[in-house]
């Protein structure tokens, strides 16, 4: 499975595209067939994960981790581990979650 942040950049319908895209991380792959699903059109889903932007891990995300007054932020798409996933924040919880419980 490939995801892709452009779903006009590529076409399962040209595997030679998909193999040469494909052979930049795995030099003698072939593939033998390949099929595409919009996730940002599908009705059910309306999108997908979030993807992070080079450099908004290490810029941005430690920042929204902190708190801000009185509102702190926690979750998949700014935890530390698990980073998108459904166990998201825990484990190991944010200290956000340790500083809201006093």
């Amino acid at each position: 499975m490939c995801m892709v942040s452009d779903a006009a950049a590529i076409s399962a319908n040209d595997l030679g595209a998909v193999q040469a895209a494909l052979r930049k991380f795995i030099p003698d792959i072939e593939v033998l067939d390949a099929a595409c699903h919009d996730w940002c059109t599908d009705q059910f889903s309306k999108g997908g994960w979030m993807v992070h932007r080079p450099g908004h891990m290490t810029g941005a995300a430690p920042q929204i981790r902190r708190p801000h007054g009185r509102i702190y932020f926690a979750g998949s798409d700014i935890a530390t581990l698990t980073l998108g996933s459904i166990e998201g924040n825990s484990p190991p919880p944010t200290p956000s979650i340790f500083k809201i419980k006093k």
